[in-house]
Order: structure tokens, then sequence, then C-alpha cells
């Protein structure tokens, strides 16, 4: 079979699939809003899509009777006012992990300066105020903690590492209402650890999610351990043939708790 052919084949049992597939976005700027569209279309079409709530309650208990997907942001930029807009339309339900830090910022050498101490991939842009956080959440969405300042968490000392984290909740709540899910900066397992993984725990979150690739499968385990949620990194103006390859590929081989957390690491424990 050709390769469109193979996706085309593996896309018709999908349906028969039983797993949780959550897509990671950073940005919708105005070129790649079709694409967005057409996406989620897509998306739609062969997931039945839930709140990131359901997803990683369903992920932590393995209650996965079919195929479920999840939708994310991560940064807070201000292209997920319009992405939050076009899923709000479609009836799409979203969860967008911002910074505290920059949210309402305007000041062009604080952007640059900001984009290029964090290693974001754009040297600068603009991120999103709170009243259109507060806009997003009343339409529906999630907002969830992305630390205070993006900071690479392995780089930290303990003490920084608590207070990104619990600042980053207190702010967020204090305006939004809880927050009950948190995504780490660049999202591998090398910038994180199992230290700061605990202590995500005791910040009193509900979730971890990760920018790790794969999908999440049903399970009868007891699942004490904390879950981490392993999202699909998208560019919304990629071809969706690349997309799709990227999910059905997963669908292939999803995990269950004993693959949440590098093997090496003590797994934090749910309290």
């Amino acid at each position: 079979l050709s390769a469109v052919d193979r996706l085309s084949s593996k896309e018709s049992r999908l349906g028969e699939k039983q797993l949780v597939q959550v897509a990671m976005f950073h940005h919708v700027y105005d070129h790649e809003e079709s694409d967005f569209r057409e996406f989620l279309l897509w998306f739609s079409k062969h997931y039945h899509v839930v709140s990131y709530t359901e997803a990683t309650q369903r992920i932590c208990n393995g209650d996965i009777d079919r195929p479920y997907g999840a939708i994310t942001f991560d940064d807070g930029l201000k292209s997920i006012v319009p992405a939050a807009r076009i899923m709000s339309e479609l009836g799409l339900p979203g969860c967008f992990f911002v910074c505290p830090g920059i949210i309402g910022e305007t000041n062009p050498d604080a952007l640059r300066k900001f984009c290029v101490q964090t290693r974001m991939d754009y040297e600068s842009d603009e991120f999103a105020n709170w009243d259109e956080l507060e806009q997003i959440k009343s339409a529906g969405h999630e907002i969830g903690s992305h630390t205070v300042n993006h900071p690479e968490m392995n780089q930290l000392d303990p003490e920084q590492v608590i207070e990104e984290l619990h600042q980053s909740r207190e702010l967020i709540s204090a305006r939004l209402g809880d927050a009950e899910h948190f995504a780490w900066p660049y999202g591998e397992y090398d910038f994180f650890g199992e230290d700061a993984a605990a202590q995500v725990v005791k910040a009193g979150y509900q979730s971890c999610a990760s920018g790790v690739r794969g999908a999440h499968g049903p399970h009868q385990l007891s699942a004490t351990n904390f879950g981490c949620v392993r999202r699909d990194n998208l560019e919304a103006n990629w071809p969706l043939r690349h997309i799709r390859h990227f999910f059905l590929s997963n669908a292939d081989s999803p995990v269950n708790p004993q693959h949440w957390w590098p093997q090496s690491w003590r797994t934090p424990i749910a309290s």
C-alpha cells in the first residue's frame, strides 16, 4: 500500500480504538485559521472531543471506551483568542495553558526580552490579556498553568520550582477561578524532573501535561501515581496528512500508567 492508502486504512479503523489523544498547539495566526478549522473538522469527525478535565480523568481511571480527543494550547499568545472563537463556533472545548508573568504585557521591548530569554520559537509576540482570558473561560474553555515565567524547570532550585507552581496557580485562580491543570515548559522529560513532578502534586494540580507524543489506552490498574498526559505538538498550518500521520501512528500503541513517566523516576503519588 502507498503511504496515503496506509493512512486511510488506519483512519477507517480508528472508530474501533479505545484511547485518548491530546493535541497541543501554540498559536493560530491569521493565515493559519482555515487550516486550523480543517484540523478541527477532521478531529471532531474521528474523535469524541471532550474537555481537558474529562480527558485527564479518563486517562487516569482507564475508563476509555472509544477514541476520545482533547485540544490544548501552551504559552497564552494573543492568537489563542481567535483560536478559541473558532473552537467555540464548532462546539469544541479546549484548555489554554498560560504564563501569568507575561499576561497583558504590551511593551515591545519587554515582550522581546521575555521571548528571547525563554527561548520561545517566536522572536517577539503579543500575549493575551486577562480580559481576553476571562472571555475564553466564559465561553466554556479551561485555563491552566504553564508556570509564571516559562523557565526550564530542571534548571531551578527547589524553592524556585515551588514558587513557579504555586504563584502561577494563585495568580490565575484569583482572576479566572481554580487552575486545575499544569503543563511544563518545553514539554520533554529532560526539561522537568521527578522532584518537580512531585511538587506539581503538592501544589494541588489535578494533572500534569508533557509535550511527549503518544496516546493513552484503557487500563484496570490502580492509578495511584499521578498521571502524565502525553500530547502531540502540532502546527496549525501543517498539511492535514502530517497531522493524521502523528495521530494515527500513535493510535496503534497507546500507553498505560506504567509508561506515564520515565522508568528511572520515582513516580509522584496522587494526593
